[in-house]
């Protein structure tokens, strides 16, 4: 800990503080291998998009449901400010449907090799359930 109380920034968000930020680009998933650096990417994403609220997450995400009940295609759900702050601290793989919605409130818009990142984890956390 900081003497701010603020935690150390590991892994990449310590790349990205030592490489002097984000440099206007969409953060990437590709060096993710664990839930715990995932969790760091999905912070990153959120401090990416300029740190919106959790309460103006909850509200964005309430209204793209909204409009895009109607589109089966789409795999969204609405989050809640609780839903959301667990997704940024809980060291656990977040349900796919709250996952993607949140990259899209925050702008993210190739959330494919993201979904690609969450589905190969989650391979990786069955195969360790099983024993494998």
């Amino acid at each position: 800990m900081t003497p701010l109380g603020t935690v150390e920034p590991t892994g990449l968000f310590r790349a990205t503080r030592e490489s002097g930020g984000f440099s206007g680009q969409e953060p990437d998933p590709t060096p993710v291998s664990t839930v715990a650096e995932l969790i760091e990417a999905l912070n990153e994403v959120h401090v990416w998009a300029g740190t919106p609220s959790l309460r103006r997450i909850e509200h964005e995400s309430q209204r793209r449901y909204q409009y895009i009940q109607s589109a089966r295609d789409q795999v969204e759900a609405p989050l809640s400010r609780s839903s959301v702050s667990e997704m940024l601290r809980w060291p656990k793989l977040p349900p796919l449907d709250r996952y993607l919605t949140f990259l899209k409130i925050c702008k993210i818009r190739n959330v494919a090799p993201w979904r690609f990142t969450w589905q190969r984890l989650k391979m990786i956390e069955r195969q360790e359930r099983l024993g494998a």
